[in-house]
């Protein structure tokens, strides 16, 4: 039940980045999202993307579902 959470607010996340649905996400561009300003410009697959707070939330949770995963 764990990875469908995690995989529905990923497929949010990549979304809201104009990615497709399933679009994998290497850490480093998680970190780089949550760490974003809002509005800021983040190079995703080559395009510049605007950071939304969506986003920026989206990936924050992401990381912290997927840090406490690794801690079990």
């Amino acid at each position: 039940m764990k990875d469908k959470i995690i995989r529905i607010q990923a497929d949010r996340l990549n979304k809201s980045l104009g990615l497709p649905e399933n679009t994998f996400m290497p850490r480093e561009l998680l970190e780089k999202v949550a760490t974003a300003d809002i509005n800021e410009i983040v190079v995703v697959e080559g395009n510049p993307v605007q950071a939304s707070v969506s986003a920026n939330a989206y990936a924050k949770l992401l990381l912290s579902k997927i840090d406490a995963s690794n801690q079990v």
